[in-house]
């Protein structure tokens, strides 16, 4: 959802979060911008060969927000 969201991270374990709420303890935190992924690559032309997701537990929102993209996604 577009706006903005809290970014939950641990270094030491190379962790960054929005969505699990269970890992909290010991994160930092810092208030990040969030787009879709429509606004996102809204400005590249032409069709995607392929699109890869890797947003830890958070891909339903991210397909949601990206219903334009994935109508240029070959895959």
């Amino acid at each position: 959802m577009p706006g903005n969201s809290t970014l939950h991270s641990r270094e030491k374990r190379d962790w960054h979060h929005i969505a699990r709420k269970d890992l909290l303890e010991g994160a930092t935190r810092c208030v990040v911008d969030v787009v879709s992924l429509d606004e996102a690559t809204a400005e590249i032309a032409g069709r995607f060969a392929l699109l890869k997701i890797d947003v830890e537990g958070a891909e339903l929102d991210v397909l949601q927000g990206g219903t334009a993209t994935l109508e240029r996604t070959d895959r």
